[in-house]
């Protein structure tokens, strides 16, 4: 009896001590005063009922310092992860499994143009970039006896944060969304097997519906867009070099957490109106950018006040300052554009000295770098060789076999000057105060985005920003020859001539990473375009009422209504029920025949018009293409589809080859319609009933501890929720969703709303971790307190920052 009393007391001790180890001591202060090293007067940091920290300091070292510190508390590990997947440096604590990863980076040179950049940033920025790394770094140097919980696992401590590592993030972003040589790739490959003519049918652009487009004169309207295809210049490709590079672009993408078929989710929506089109006579700018989801959440919402900065929004933990939000006078707001910075050369190397490529008739030396690559629980470093030449690194030196040597050409890491003007341009932006000072800070930015703009006085404005090639060929849409120099870029298109518009007649300005120039715009700006559905459901609902209210706009954000799910239900039920189908299929075309369209996360007709256009997609194109079956993934798929069903129901893509009746629409659609409900049936039962959207394709915001048993229970969050892969409230099954929302209302800042998707801590045991994943879920956004009277008012905790006596 005494033993098993002994033994309970020790089981009750060592679940105590746990929960202290693993909880309780990880966990940060939010409350009472603290004393911090480097700070010169106090900070007061609030946090409101949604965990947001409000920081209000004296000068701007001592707010920075602060938001290092603070973020820290929250996010270190992700930062910390973060940095290392930008230096290539995951193995060190991963092991073998992330070794890939680390060869990919380390070839692309991320750390050598961090560290390039760091050293050009300008006095000012440096100075506001030191005193951030030196709060993160006072809040390691306090806490390494109790650190964040993926640290004890891992059995690492972090090293002291840098300048540098902030460049590493910003890379790590730029990877995620700029992505135009994977479609290079697969264009290569389709154009090799295609005929010219079904080559040019899959190659022809979205922007051919009409989307919102900006003419040269910087005014914008609504227009179609007959805009022709890339220029293609045959250039043959051995297959072995073919099958490295769709390897590389493979890895590539499933470095950042997507496959081929969900790279295009990256994207966003943003639009701006203005105060002739709203109930409060000012405008309402709202945006939600969308990537791949992970826990803990992309985005840390932020406030940051002191003397000459008030700006609040969503920032990158890792990265000081506001990236989306506004401050006292502007607002703003941004998408990618999906221009094409990146190309491929095939180089041409000295058979007799293999560090030497040829470029005009001369061999020129490359330059070599020799990364030692660190793996957990191996005593040498593995010794990975990387090459560069003029047009950047040999990303086929990733593969010992090849022999073909390409280079991968990337505007971003053109020149480290830009991506230190970035950050200046950053740092600007949070505290511009009119459209003048807005334009001048974005012309600093490298990244290909569209930003939308209100400011208190009443105007809006979109202007592009990023450094666009602009080439002597033009874009060529596939891998170029490198020795000749007739592919060469010739600089980059300047500032002033990228696209803009200040107060157009249309009252307002919608993107959703669509081609935003008409074919009459002077200057070449090739890309790789997404679907127009979400940018013209946008426009529909913009152009369909006045008088908007804040929750109009959100009701915007939310709407999950999706015109290509839309059409497709509508003509299974044309074409189908004239054809002799089961009773339950006709039951089914009957659900489909009452359906609207709206993918809400209790309904059954979108898990069966998702799954038919899966089948689709595949029957008509995957199956056809073979190895270039990438080229066609499922959002472009959908559209092409839908495109030949409405032009020519006898298109050759709707036969199987493999038989010898030639199928036309008709019988594509049965096909795809009964494989889909089989599929159905297999994985979810027979009971269509049941098939409800938000069950059956829920999200989940995995954490990197997500495959790991135990740990993946407590650190990951799943949620099902309404929309679609091609709805404004974006929810795709396998991919991006709407990662953070924000309305800012300009008539009074303090009724604006913002929210990320599940929570600002990183601490799974913490209140807000997940507090807000019902809101995303229901686009519920909360109030994005601005005032300090309403900050007061609502607080939740506290803390005093201290400078150390």
């Amino acid at each position: 009896m005494l033993a098993l009393r002994l033994i309970a007391i020790v089981v009750i001790i060592s679940i105590i001590s746990g929960v202290y180890i693993f909880v309780e001591r990880p966990a940060p202060e939010i409350r009472g005063p603290l004393r911090l090293n480097g700070l010169t007067d106090k900070v007061e940091v609030i946090r409101d009922p949604w965990g947001v920290p409000h920081l209000y300091a004296q000068n701007e070292e001592d707010l920075f310092l602060a938001q290092g510190y603070v973020t820290a508390q929250d996010r270190l590990w992700q930062m910390d992860l973060t940095r290392r997947a930008g230096a290539g440096r995951l193995s060190e604590i991963l092991g073998r499994v992330a070794l890939n990863a680390d060869k990919t980076v380390r070839t692309l040179g991320f750390a050598r143009h961090a560290k390039a950049a760091a050293q050009k940033l300008s006095s000012s920025s440096r100075k506001l970039a030191e005193a951030y790394a030196r709060g993160v770094n006072e809040f390691i140097n306090t806490h390494l006896d109790r650190l964040p919980l993926e640290f004890t696992v891992l059995g690492y401590r972090p090293e002291p944060w840098t300048v540098e590592d902030i460049f590493l993030i910003l890379a790590t972003m730029a990877q995620a969304l700029q992505l135009n040589m994977n479609d290079m790739v697969w264009r290569t490959r389709a154009q090799k097997i295609l005929s010219e003519e079904k080559f040019k049918e899959l190659n022809e652009p979205y922007s051919i519906d009409g989307t919102f487009v900006l003419e040269a004169n910087g005014q914008g309207r609504i227009a179609p867009d007959s805009s022709s295809i890339p220029t293609i210049s045959k250039y043959s490709l051995r297959e072995k070099t073919l099958e490295s590079l769709e390897k590389f672009a493979l890895d590539y993408t499933s470095m950042i957490g997507l496959s081929p078929e969900d790279w295009e989710g990256i994207g966003s929506n943003n639009w701006v109106v203005d105060g002739s089109l709203t109930a409060t006579k000012k405008p309402y700018l709202a945006n939600d950018p969308h990537l791949n989801v992970r826990q803990p959440a992309t985005w840390y919402e932020i406030h940051l006040s002191a003397p000459g900065w008030n700006v609040m929004g969503a920032s990158l933990p890792g990265i000081l300052g506001i990236e989306i939000g506004h401050n006292d006078k502007i607002s703003w707001g941004v998408t990618v554009v999906g221009l094409a910075v990146q190309d491929l050369f095939i180089e041409k190397f000295n058979p007799n000295n293999p560090q030497q490529y040829e470029y005009q008739s001369q061999w020129r030396d490359a330059q070599t770098f020799e990364e030692a690559i660190r793996v957990k629980g191996e005593k040498a470093p593995l010794i990975h060789k990387v090459l560069v030449t003029r047009h950047g690194p040999i990303v086929t030196e990733l593969f010992p076999e090849e022999t073909e040597r390409i280079a991968l050409s990337w505007a971003l890491f053109s020149n480290e000057s830009s991506a230190a003007e970035g950050l200046d341009g950053l740092l600007a932006l949070d505290q511009a105060q009119n459209w003048g000072e807005f334009r001048k800070a974005v012309s600093l930015w490298g990244f290909d985005l569209n930003f939308v703009y209100s400011d208190v006085e009443g105007n809006i404005g979109y202007q592009m920003s990023g450094k666009f090639p602009k080439r002597l060929k033009g874009y060529q849409g596939i891998p170029v020859p490198g020795e000749s120099g007739e592919y060469e870029w010739e600089g980059f298109i300047p500032f002033s001539q990228l696209p803009y518009t200040f107060n157009p007649p249309t009252h307002f300005i919608a993107t959703a990473n669509h081609r935003v120039v008409s074919p009459a715009y002077p200057i070449e700006i090739p890309g790789e375009w997404a679907t127009p559905y979400r940018e013209r459901r946008a426009v529909h609902l913009l152009q369909a009422k006045g008088n908007f209210t804040l929750d109009e706009m959100r009701a915007m954000q939310a709407d999950s209504y999706s015109e290509a799910y839309d059409e497709l239900a509508k003509l299974l039920v044309e074409h189908l029920r004239t054809q002799s189908v089961t009773r339950g299929e006709r039951q089914i075309l009957d659900l489909l025949s009452a359906w609207n369209g709206v993918t809400k996360e209790t309904s059954v007709a979108t898990s069966i018009i998702h799954e038919t256009f899966e089948e689709l997609v595949d029957y008509a194109f995957k199956s056809k293409l073979g190895k270039a079956s990438n080229f066609v993934d499922y959002r472009k798929g959908t559209y092409l589809f839908l495109k030949f069903a409405k032009s020519n129901a006898a298109s050759n893509w709707f036969d199987d080859p493999a038989t010898p009746k030639k199928e036309q629409l008709d019988e594509a659609l049965l096909l795809g319609f009964r494989q889909a409900l089989e599929n159905l049936t297999k994985s979810h039962g027979a009971d269509f009933h049941q098939w409800e959207w938000g069950k059956l394709f829920p999200k989940k915001f995995r954490h990197a501890f997500s495959n790991i048993p135990v740990l993946g229970g407590i650190f990951d969050r799943v949620a099902p929720n309404s929309g679609g892969p091609l709805t404004l409230n974006r929810a795709d099954p396998n991919g991006p969703v709407t990662s953070y929302r924000e309305i800012i209302d300009l008539s009074n800042l303090d009724n604006s709303r913002s929210g990320i998707t599940t929570g600002e801590s990183g601490n799974p045991f913490s209140n807000f971790y997940s507090d807000q994943l019902q809101a995303w879920r229901a686009v519920q956004p909360h109030p994005m307190l601005w005032e300090k009277a309403s900050v007061q008012k609502y607080k939740k905790a506290v803390l005093n920052l201290l400078p150390k006596k």
